[in-house]
């Protein structure tokens, strides 16, 4: 027969002072088992098990009624059942951290590929050009000559392009970007100006490979960030249904959490090959009409109108804004 534990007369966890003759089995507070006694290793090893467990069958439960069952998870968790599943913002990043790892290791290989081939075979300006390369320390008496191939930010602030080229295959940025400066005073008055010619002269320089990579990780953030202009849009076109913002928020979570699991496969199966592309299209189109129909409690004439409404003008206006966002996010910080 064991013995009986020796109870604690302050809980551990959350310090609550037990009162005499008060059940102490467990805190009152916080719900802790009282124990003076360190965690056995039985025990470390059961609570590891329980939690491990109750999460992975939140996740088959959560994956199978995200895939098989449109707009369930969204009506579920509206509803108040909030425990049942895994929460729709951690059901999402789960999703998207498993496709967007994906595609970057497929399309980075790409770029990885296509930039040593354009390294090894675009010829540079500093090659082409007629004029002789001149040292740094003389660069300032070059004639700024910014017709006709200049760049023009303002009518008093124009840079010759295939000199800012000449000096970039030369020379390395810090030192390309202090010629230029010499050369133009004017972007040493302007940060912006500035910024956008020391990018573009990076850019150049890695032959967009950086870029590329850091559009690539920029990708799911600017996605979850601006997830809340869908969940307007919806709010707008339900706007008699009287819904809250956060419910169709919740709904489109879910929704793009379906959409990586399915890119997901197509990228493992197929890659980039646009062959079956088509009948991933249709199906994340089917899943959105019976999701929304699911959700929205409507007639299947309302629900297919508003569904046409938004992949007409919503989500193509989502997605320009979302990639032009994207990349000159990218740009100015990469």
């Amino acid at each position: 027969m064991a013995p009986p534990k020796q109870r604690s007369k302050v809980c551990k966890n959350c310090r609550y002072v037990f009162v005499p003759q008060q059940p102490d089995v467990f805190c009152p507070c916080c719900g802790q088992e009282n124990s003076e006694q360190l965690v056995s290793l039985g025990r470390f090893i059961m609570d590891f098990i329980n939690q491990y467990v109750a999460f992975d069958s939140k996740i088959a439960k959560t994956l199978f009624s995200l895939i098989v069952k449109p707009g369930f998870l969204s009506r579920e968790y509206c509803a108040g059942k909030v425990v049942s599943y895994i929460l729709p913002l951690r059901v999402y990043l789960l999703m998207s951290l498993v496709y967007f790892t994906i595609f970057a290791a497929k399309i980075a290989s790409f770029v990885d590929k296509t930039s040593d081939v354009l390294k090894m075979e675009t010829p540079s300006f500093a090659d082409t050009t007629s004029s002789p390369l001149l040292n740094l320390k003389d660069s300032i008496l070059l004639e700024n000559d910014v017709e006709p191939n200049a760049l023009v930010f303002s009518p008093n602030a124009k840079i010759n392009f295939k000199r800012a080229i000449t000096l970039a295959d030369k020379y390395p940025l810090t030192q390309t970007i202090d010629s230029l400066k010499a050369e133009y005073p004017f972007l040493q008055e302007s940060l912006l100006m500035s910024t956008v010619v020391k990018q573009g002269v990076k850019l150049y320089q890695t032959r967009g490979k950086d870029l590329v990579h850091y559009f690539l990780g920029a990708i799911p953030v600017m996605m979850l960030l601006l997830m809340p202009l869908l969940a307007l849009f919806y709010k707008l076109l339900y706007i008699r249904r009287k819904r809250y913002f956060i419910e169709h928020l919740t709904f489109f979570l879910h929704y793009h959490a379906f959409v990586y699991v399915m890119l997901s496969f197509y990228i493992l199966i197929w890659g980039f090959n646009g062959q079956w592309l088509s009948y991933l299209v249709f199906v994340i189109t089917i899943y959105l009409l019976l999701a929304m129909k699911k959700m929205y409690e409507q007639s299947w004439l309302k629900t297919g109108l508003k569904q046409l409404i938004f992949m007409l003008f919503g989500y193509p206006l989502f997605i320009s804004v979302y990639l032009l966002f994207t990349l000159v996010v990218s740009f100015l910080l990469f």
